[in-house]
């Protein structure tokens, strides 16, 4: 199983990542644009990394991509973390 760590849009400042499992069925790459539950909600996020390391079981799952191609580059992922 592979995870993703993502930047929810969400109207704060946390600047905070949070981790969602891959769907199995799932090509998810950073930069993508996906759709992920959060507390009682779902909302966009973008994908910033990936990693195949294991996490612990609450993890949930990313419902699915809204673009089929990423929305923002590596480059410009890089530059946001920065």
């Amino acid at each position: 199983m592979r995870f993703v760590e993502v930047a929810v849009d969400l109207p704060d400042n946390s600047y905070r990542t949070f981790t969602y499992s891959v769907p199995e069925r799932g090509q998810i790459e950073v930069g993508d644009l996906v759709w992920v539950p959060f507390r009682n909600r779902i909302l966009q996020a973008i994908v910033f990394s990936t990693s195949p390391s294991t996490r612990p079981s609450q993890t949930r799952e990313i419902i699915s991509k809204i673009f089929e191609k990423p929305l923002i580059t590596k480059q410009q992922i890089t530059l946001a973390s920065w």
